[in-house]
């Protein structure tokens, strides 16, 4: 997936093999041009959250800055003549040797996860100075012509073959971390096969999809004259198998995630269109077709953090809008659709936002259960709440007002201080991931919704 990114400094070379000539006085420039585009692609990356696998179209960037950067072949460069930066680029390619395998040793504990930014800092620095290492010790002699006999030259390669088949062997005798588990599968293995027949239908989560595009779930009840419409991101998505398996009237999921149902709000990022989304979602709100809806998103930090957003007014263009009053922006305009919604005679039925971990909790229960025999993972209490609290006193607004229904899952997780993610009577996580509900889990502790979608 990614041969193209190496092979682009190839083409340099095989295009561009005489440092002198004519286009010799645009190096200088193509240098800078270069550095620019590489640091600007790591910012844009860092702000705009790009993965770091699929990014597609989004790595052309950083790589036409490589190549500019490699074509300049500039001396004169003052920032990248530095005297550490030459010697990172010669350690470079060991650099990169050694930084993935120290990131999965690091992975392999709790630590990253609990210090993400030490265990970051922990995994630059070990990986520069095993890249000195393996430079000074491997690389240079390695070029050199020192050696005298068939031996020494083929000795430290053939040492650190044998070294890497004995632990290659040592890990495939003992099941590599596996050995440690006293099931024949793993908890992860376990847990993913059991929620995989109650996910939401990946069809239906009309991610990136243009408002044509946009399709709806429904969960169809014969002989019910009631729907209920369910709105919202993924977050929404989440109650899909209590609705399967609880509501006795039709309902329909139109969902889009990543997408908050927050009307004339839009995400910048490539491909996504919330506006439109939203806009739709709450004129079927208010439709005659469905009498009741269920209103469910990412609430924590609405407004506060996360990706970039511009709002576009009635009769207006879509502009940014400054940090201080993006969250009081946001909690008007869903003031304003849920009004619109209890206005036009309909039940309005909200679950208000509950804790989110870092990480993704089955993965980090099962390295817990792994190094201490049992889950110990817990959400900080406070935390979410003071996120959260920006839309949460919007809710409670709202309570007094006909037709409002405010419902959540707090009680269930929290006490004062911690929230739960693992349920011990169940024996298995709250969570799917770092804030989506375990589809078991759901469907047997959001009971609150049931008088929401009786037949009578």
């Amino acid at each position: 997936a990614r041969a193209w990114e190496l092979l682009a400094g190839g083409v340099v070379c095989l295009l561009e093999r005489e440092h002198d000539g004519p286009r010799a006085r645009w190096r200088p420039l193509a240098g800078h041009v270069g550095l620019a585009l590489l640091l600007g692609s790591a910012l844009a990356i860092a702000v705009w959250r790009v993965p770091a696998v699929g990014s597609g179209a989004f790595m052309l960037a950083p790589i036409a800055g490589a190549m500019l950067v490699l074509w300049a072949n500039d001396s004169r460069n003052v920032v990248l003549r530095h005297r550490w930066l030459q010697c990172v680029g010669r350690w470079s390619y060991s650099i990169y040797l050694w930084h993935w395998p120290l990131i999965v040793a690091l992975r392999l504990t709790t630590y990253p996860l609990d210090h993400p930014w030490l265990s970051s800092l922990a995994a630059a620095v070990a990986s520069i100075v095993f890249g000195w290492l393996s430079y000074r010790y491997v690389e240079r002699w390695g070029g050199a012509a020192r050696a005298t006999s068939t031996w020494r030259v083929a000795a430290k390669p053939a040492l650190a073959l044998t070294l890497a088949g004995a632990a290659t062997l040592a890990v495939a005798a003992t099941g590599g971390l596996a050995f440690h588990d006293r099931e024949p599968d793993s908890f992860y293995r376990d847990y993913e096969s059991s929620i995989a027949p109650l996910n939401f239908p990946a069809r239906c989560s009309n991610f990136k999809v243009t408002a044509q595009q946009l399709q709806i779930c429904p969960i169809d009840r014969q002989g019910s004259h009631r729907r209920v419409l369910v709105i919202g991101d993924s977050h929404a998505e989440h109650l899909w198998p209590w609705f399967v398996g609880h509501s006795q009237v039709a309902v329909d999921f139109f969902t889009a995630s990543e997408c908050p149902p927050v009307p004339r709000f839009e995400r910048l990022q490539p491909g996504y269109r919330c506006k439109d989304y939203a806009s739709i979602a709450w004129r079927k709100a208010a439709s005659p077709e469905y009498d009741t809806v269920v209103v469910s998103a990412r609430w924590a930090t609405l407004g506060l953090r996360g990706p970039p957003y511009c709002h576009q007014p009635a009769g207006g263009s879509c502009a940014g809008v400054p940090a201080a009053h993006k969250q009081q922006l946001v909690v008007a305009e869903l003031r304003a659709a849920i009004e619109s919604s209890l206005q036009a005679g309909k039940t309005v039925v909200v679950l208000d936002s509950a804790p989110e971990s870092h990480f993704r909790v089955p993965k980090r229960l099962a390295r817990e259960v792994f190094w201490f025999g049992q889950p110990r993972l817990t959400i900080d209490a406070t935390s979410w709440r003071v996120e959260s609290a920006g839309v949460d006193a919007l809710f409670a607004d709202l309570k007094p007002v006909p037709g409002f229904h405010l419902v959540s899952l707090r009680e269930r997780l929290c006490n004062d201080t911690a929230c739960r993610v693992y349920d011990s009577t169940m024996q298995r996580p709250i969570y799917l991931d770092e804030s989506h509900f375990d589809p078991l889990w759901i469907t047997q502790n959001a009971g609150f919704l049931a008088p929401f979608v009786r037949a009578n």
